[in-house]
């Protein structure tokens, strides 16, 4: 299940939280939906950079799939800094290096109470030199039923 793709720019966890903390959903077909909105200003010019979408159906059958923490979500090239979580939230700092620029940010997840739905969000940033970059990711998934085929 998820690796929040970042198109063109690429982001999935390479780091460690400081803890183990993991919230879980219900086995089923979940549909998901991720959105990722980059600004990248150069030399005080906004670029114009579409935003990215990505809609997947996917099985989560397994114990690994239902799983959510640090190391099965994955945003490449980031450092998870801190996490912390509870039954039905989790959170972490990240620290991302993205050509030469390093970016720190954070993002959440929330699943809700009956774990057949989830919301999540990340929000990366940083500059260097005449160039800042700004990532905006945002994530929804929902069970449809009982896994088939």
């Amino acid at each position: 299940m998820r690796r929040l793709v970042i198109g063109a720019l690429c982001i999935v966890l390479t780091g460690h939280a400081s803890g183990q903390e993991a919230i879980t959903v219900n086995k089923g077909s979940w549909e998901t939906t991720l959105s990722m909105v980059p600004e990248l200003t150069m030399f005080g010019v906004r670029q114009d950079i579409d935003p990215e979408f990505e809609f997947t159906t996917e099985c989560w059958a397994s114990e690994e799939d239902t799983r959510l923490d640090v190391d099965t979500i994955g945003i490449d090239n980031c450092d998870v800094l801190d996490s912390r979580g509870s039954d039905n939230h989790l959170s972490f700092d990240l620290s991302c290096k993205m050509d030469d620029i390093e970016l720190v940010g954070d993002a959440l997840i929330v699943v809700a109470p009956d774990r057949n739905s989830l919301q999540g969000s990340m929000i990366i940033e940083g500059e260097a030199e005449s160039v800042s970059i700004r990532m905006i990711g945002l994530f929804s998934g929902h069970k449809t039923g009982a896994c088939t085929g």
